[in-house]
Parts: structure tokens; C-alpha cells; sequence
């Protein structure tokens, strides 16, 4: 079955990679030919991205921005578990801080089916409902 506590680390170091800046991290999160999708209230806010794509995509996105966020993954649902495959379900919380100001930016779901290759899991489908834009 799957190990819950080695999937909400996998949601953990794809976060550290974005707020830390350290997109190796991120990137480690997905598998080769992961796709990832994106809709900001229930609306495509890209076409979706595949394997690396994904990595150019958050690390742009990232490094466009001033001010200094924090992803706060929780409530990790998993679902349908098996030995090496799971869909884990999770809340985002996306608090940032610029000029000394903190507030949450966006709050959102993500949805994933997550697949553990020679022993390591990593997110092959990623699809993220946000609230209002990031």
C-alpha cells in the first residue's frame, strides 16, 4: 500500500524547490513523462504541460516573481492505494510576504495520481484548482 508519509514528503519537496528556489527539488518531484495542468476558477489557465516542460514552467514562473511565498500543502487525502500507485488529493495555502506584508495569495486543490518507480514516488499527473489567480 502506499506509504502516506513518503507521498506528503513528496508534496513537501516540490514546494521547498519553488519557495526555496532550489527547482531541483521541484523537478525531482515528477516523473519523466508527468503531465501537469492548471485552472484558475474552473477555467484552463494553460495547455497542459508534460515532462520537463513542467520544471521550465514553475521555474519561470517562480523566478518572475518579487516577493517570497510559501506553499502550505495540507490535508492529504489518498485514495484508491495501491503498492505503487495512489491518487493523492491536498489543499494548497499560499501565503506570501512582499515589503513586509504577509497575506494568503490563493488557496487551491490539488488532485494527483502519484506512481512509485524503482522505489522512488514522484507525481506522474498533477492538476491544480486554484481559487483566484496565483
Amino acid at each position: 500500500m502506499a506509504d502516506r508519509s513518503t507521498i506528503e514528503d513528496l508534496f513537501a519537496r516540490y514546494a521547498w524547490g519553488m519557495d526555496s528556489r532550489q527547482f531541483h527539488f521541484t523537478n525531482d518531484t515528477f516523473a519523466e513523462d508527468a503531465e501537469f495542468t492548471l485552472d484558475i476558477q474552473g477555467t484552463p489557465a494553460i495547455e497542459p504541460l508534460r515532462g520537463s516542460g513542467i520544471g521550465e514552467f514553475i521555474e519561470s514562473t517562480t523566478r518572475e516573481q518579487t516577493d517570497q511565498r510559501r506553499h502550505v500543502i495540507t490535508n492529504v487525502h489518498l485514495e484508491d492505494a495501491g503498492e505503487d500507485e495512489a491518487r493523492a488529493i491536498a489543499y494548497l495555502t499560499l501565503m506570501v510576504t512582499e515589503n513586509g506584508e504577509l497575506h494568503a495569495q490563493a488557496t487551491g486543490v490539488y488532485t494527483t495520481k502519484v506512481a512509485r518507480s524503482g522505489g522512488v514516488w514522484r507525481f506522474a499527473h498533477m492538476h491544480l484548482d486554484l481559487d483566484r489567480p496565483f
